[in-house]
């Protein structure tokens, strides 16, 4: 008699947090379910239209909070995918781009710095070894290095982050 007489009014309350009359519905079912279990082990249970607000009130915001979680977990999930399948073609795009403004910089740099600058940080070879190769000093490979990063810094400053 309890479930009838208070059915529209408790769906309503429930409705009013958890946005929907299907979930609403589900929500007061869940809170009579747990009821009839808790009146199978005691007797002396008292309820009254002021218990089933706040059961089906609490019964609401449990639900929220668990459809709040399983969100968070489906964009964690979402984000991890996302990182997992590489990047974007906008990245691939940008990275290409990126490269191909390396490469026209790299080639518009003077002769003897840009020999300097692919012996060491192309061919990962050492300051020593451009040196033996260019038939120059340690320290004026050195030198042509500072100038090539000097000459790339500036011909691709749009490409370095706002500091």
């Amino acid at each position: 008699m309890l479930y009838r007489s208070s059915w529209t009014e408790l769906c309503r309350l429930a409705s009013s947090y958890v946005g929907s009359r299907d979930i609403a519905q589900d929500v007061v079912h869940e809170v009579f379910r747990r009821l009839l279990e808790r009146l199978e082990r005691s007797s002396s249970l008292r309820i009254n239209r002021s218990y089933l607000r706040h059961a089906v009130r609490k019964e609401a915001l449990h639900w929220l909070e668990r459809r709040r979680i399983r969100l968070n977990w489906r964009e964690r999930a979402a984000h991890a995918a996302a990182n997992t399948l590489g990047p974007s073609p906008a990245d691939e795009l940008h990275a290409r781009t990126l490269a191909v403004e390396l490469n026209a910089a790299v080639d518009a740099l003077p002769p003897r710095c840009r020999q300097a600058f692919s012996l060491v940080r192309i061919e990962n070879g050492t300051y020593a070894d451009a040196a033996r190769t260019m038939g120059i000093s340690v320290k004026t490979v050195s030198e042509h290095l500072r100038r090539a990063h000097s000459l790339l810094r500036e011909r691709l400053a749009h490409y370095a982050p706002d500091t």
